[in-house]
């Protein structure tokens, strides 16, 4: 008896010691959406804090090991029930297809007079100043995944502009007589399902490979020399897994499960890993010259085998690494400068006056500007 009680507080005693192994020292739950509790002080302002065990239990209820297998857990048995997991933050669908809400609520809201008109006077300056040091300006947005698929949150979209994006670049068009490339439709007609990773934000290298023979078209008519690539070009590979828009070498970009799984706390075998995404390796690889570029997360390459002397700074956020598999190639030298690479001590990471020099120094021929259309706003910031 006496051997069978030690063995049950020996079992008790582990499983309260486990949760306390590894303590989590993130100071936000990304599965949540919310700030974690402190750990608290025994004192408060030079008295003795009588709600101590309270804030302690909250600090370890939101911090012990296993708690986010543990939630992990419960968003599988709650799809298991209704048949889609979901969060403050994210949703996924029967499919596997996991989308960011506040996307949806971005693309969802039109942008109001005031924001109008900072973006289109940012804009303006930008095509002046082009225009006065003979660089030809493109301007593209790359549409969400929340964007091309957005018919599918009917239960979500009680309050949804759906027209919001293509009606705000409609009248930006009309006002600046500026041309921009907006290729929703295109995503929705070529097998839209494999355009974008299923549990990451970013579209796949067949999405970034839509928006570059697109982009190429618009291009070829004002610089006839520039190559405008076919699949032909590449050997392709397919992996299950999807690609970061972060990485250290250009061609090397880690594949992991995807921002989204993390969002809704699916971790490891939880993560719907299901789909094969193309992947394209140029047949040249070899003749391509990659190096850092001045700035965080900037490169620069230069194709040996051009069969033209154009220089392309590519300059917006993550997708780029995605259509860096494929633009380099058409072109002499490219400079792909990521806007949002996280700088220290910068108050506006999107002012232009930051990249003008860089852009002049790399004697730019052809600047190619982009968002996705979920972070249009960003425009605003390019002259404020």
């Amino acid at each position: 008896m006496k051997k069978y009680k030690i063995f049950i507080s020996i079992c008790v005693l582990v499983v309260l010691v486990i949760p306390l192994c590894h303590i989590n020292p993130d100071k936000t739950s990304k599965q949540e959406n919310r700030d974690l509790a402190v750990f608290p002080s025994i004192s408060k302002e030079g008295k003795l804090n009588y709600d101590y065990g309270k804030e302690f239990e909250a600090w370890l209820g939101d911090r012990f090991w296993g708690r986010e297998a543990l939630i992990g857990a419960g968003f599988q048995t709650i799809y298991k029930i209704n048949g889609k997991i979901e969060n403050k933050q994210a949703l996924m669908s029967p499919d596997g297809m996991i989308f960011d809400k506040d996307r949806i609520k971005s693309i969802c809201t039109p942008i109001n007079k005031e924001e109008f008109n900072k973006i289109k006077s940012s804009l303006k300056s930008l095509k002046t100043w082009c225009n006065s040091h003979n660089i030809k300006l493109y301007i593209f947005i790359s549409p969400d995944k929340e964007d091309v698929f957005l018919d599918q949150f009917a239960d979500l979209l009680q309050k949804c502009e759906r027209d919001s994006v293509s009606n705000f670049i409609s009248r930006i068009k009309r006002e600046l007589d500026i041309d921009i490339l907006y290729n929703k439709d295109i995503y929705k007609e070529n097998h839209k399902e494999f355009t974008f990773a299923h549990t990451d934000h970013h579209w796949t290298e067949y999405g970034a490979l839509l928006t570059y023979q697109e982009l190429s078209k618009r291009i070829k008519k004002d610089f006839p020399d520039f190559t405008i690539l076919s699949k032909s070009d590449f050997n392709v590979f397919y992996n299950t897994y999807p690609r970061s828009g972060n990485f250290d070498n250009l061609f090397e970009r880690p594949f992991y499960n995807g921002s989204n799984c993390a969002t809704l706390g699916l971790f490891n075998k939880n993560c719907p890993l299901t789909h094969r995404y193309a992947y394209y390796d140029h047949k040249k690889l070899k003749h391509l010259n990659v190096e850092h570029g001045p700035i965080g997360w900037s490169r620069l390459t230069n194709f040996l085998d051009s069969e033209n002397n154009l220089n392309v700074t590519l300059l917006g956020e993550s997708h780029g690494g995605f259509l860096m598999s494929f633009l380099p190639y058409s072109v002499r030298n490219v400079f792909m400068i990521r806007t949002n690479n996280f700088e220290n001590n910068v108050e506006n990471i999107y002012d232009m006056k930051r990249f003008e020099k860089l852009i002049l120094d790399f004697k730019t021929d052809i600047l190619l500007i982009y968002f996705s259309s979920s972070t249009l706003k960003h425009f605003s910031n390019f002259y404020d």
